[in-house]
């Protein structure tokens, strides 16, 4: 304990865009104090996973392990004779199984590398002969102890509209989770429910909000919990995995069977109220179009019954990750890594360039200054980049360069990605991007905390497409 607190980043590290790249409490250096060199340094100590302990990111780890850039590769010597803890695998897309069956197996054999799984829906990547069950989850899936839940398929089609209005009218009990399937029904459903419903605290958690506000909204929400207070949650799948909250009722649109389990996991999460104390409801609002087709069409074959309860979770998920099937992507990259094809055209393969976890986002990057702090970090920033173009002392750049570091993981906390078309009504607010995009690693389009205020973001749900009022011809700047 003494030795960990002496150098914590030894034995225990975050590597993910949100986390800073400094190293805690080094010998001999202060940490307001530091040279550009000794940030460097501790940006690669990061970045190469330089520590006992690594939590990380899926993107991080499957792209080193995958990928051809320099930046994810310099790690790469650190899996090797190593434990991975893989946790919500189910979460990665089914048309790279079986590349990662094939890469895993690689790593466990030739270099000595051994991989756990701990989530609740185990979709079928690994080769069977090489798995070694050291729980047994079959006996804690299905003993009534972890029998928390009874499930309620109603498959009937309902208007989003006319579920509100049934739910606002009947809906009494102390606290209950809504997942929507798209942004637009959380945020249709949070207000019907927070217009009707008034003896309850109400949230709606989204990704129209910035990670800085959306933390904040989770904290509040487990503490409201924890204290008994009626709350009712509006929320889209951000809330499937990572978040550990727990309440008695659960409605969730129709989606992919792994979905719906691990949704269930914010029910009766403790098991604080007894054996089948929480209630799911699985309802059917039509707007199931952000899955494929395909994984739709599983589920629906496979949820043939009106009830369920935890304990058929698992013959369901085996049933459901059984039917996939989809292998020809995997392959294509897996002939691609044998011809060592990192960026050619070559019929019947996909480069490893082309590997990406999360494919690329046609929408844009955007900060949404809420706090005067932020929008105070916001003009630093920029005034710093333009100080550092008439900046000649080496020393003085150096420490430009480490305030500008420093800031941009501040700020990264208040950015989210937008269409450009819910863009456009905003256009008179944008700071001019051509003179702010200065830094090809680090976009600078932002909205004033005075302007969000006044017409862009609210507390409540988060970004706005269309403005709180008609946008003047006079704005803040």
């Amino acid at each position: 304990k003494e030795k960990y607190s002496e150098r914590p980043n030894r034995y225990l590290m975050k590597h993910h865009y949100l986390s800073p790249k400094i190293i805690e409490k080094r010998i001999n250096i202060t940490e307001n104090k530091k040279t550009l060199k000794e940030y460097l340094d501790d940006r690669l100590f990061v970045e190469s996973w330089q520590s006992a302990m690594i939590v990380t990111t899926f993107v991080q780890f499957l792209h080193t392990v995958f990928g051809y850039k320099n930046r994810f590769l310099k790690k790469f010597h650190n899996i090797i004779n190593s434990i991975v803890i893989l946790d919500e695998v189910q979460n990665i897309d089914p048309n790279y199984h079986r590349l990662i069956q094939k890469a895993f197996k690689v790593l466990g054999n030739v270099f000595n590398t051994y991989f756990l799984q701990i989530t609740a829906t185990q979709p079928n990547m690994f080769d069977k002969t090489n798995l070694i069950e050291i729980v047994n989850s079959d006996y804690y899936m299905k003993n009534d102890v972890f029998n928390r839940v009874k499930l309620n398929i109603n498959s009937k089609h309902q208007e989003l509209e006319d579920f509100a209005n049934k739910f606002c009218d009947s809906f009494s009990d102390d606290n209950c989770l809504l997942v929507m399937n798209t942004k637009k029904f959380a945020t249709n459903l949070f207000y019907k429910i927070q217009k009707n419903l008034t003896d309850y605290q109400h949230f709606c958690l989204t990704t129209n909000l910035t990670p800085f506000h959306r933390n904040k909204k989770i904290k509040e929400i487990r503490k409201l919990l924890d204290l008994h207070k009626k709350v009712i949650v509006v929320s889209t799948q951000l809330i499937e995995a990572g978040v550990d909250l727990s309440f008695k009722n659960v409605y969730r649109d129709f989606g992919p069977i792994d979905s719906i389990i691990q949704v269930a996991g914010r029910c009766n999460r403790s098991g604080e109220l007894g054996i089948l104390g929480g209630n799911f409801n699985l309802i059917n609002l039509s707007n199931s179009r952000i899955y494929s087709k395909a994984l739709i069409q599983y589920s629906e074959e496979i949820l043939k019954n009106e009830k369920y309860s935890s304990i058929d979770f698992i013959a369901l998920s085996e049933k459901y990750f059984n039917q996939f099937t989809f292998s020809l992507k995997s392959k294509m990259i897996i002939r691609a890594i044998k011809e060592m094809n990192y960026n050619r055209k070559v019929n019947n393969q996909i480069p490893v360039s082309d590997f990406k976890l999360i494919p690329d986002d046609p929408r844009k990057n955007i900060y949404i200054l809420h706090t005067e702090e932020a929008d105070k970090q916001m003009r630093e920033l920029i005034e710093n980049k333009r100080k550092l173009k008439f900046v000649d002392n080496k020393k003085e750049r150096n420490e430009i360069i480490i305030e500008i570091e420093k800031l941009k993981h501040k700020l990264i906390r208040f950015q989210i990605s937008v269409y450009q078309q819910e863009l456009n009504v905003y256009n008179d607010l944008l700071e001019p991007e051509n003179e702010l995009a200065i830094d090809k690693n680090f976009t600078y389009i932002f909205i004033s905390y005075d302007n969000q205020k006044e017409y862009v973001y609210d507390e409540n749900v988060g970004f706005l497409k269309e403005p709180k009022k008609n946008i003047s011809s006079t704005i803040m700047i």
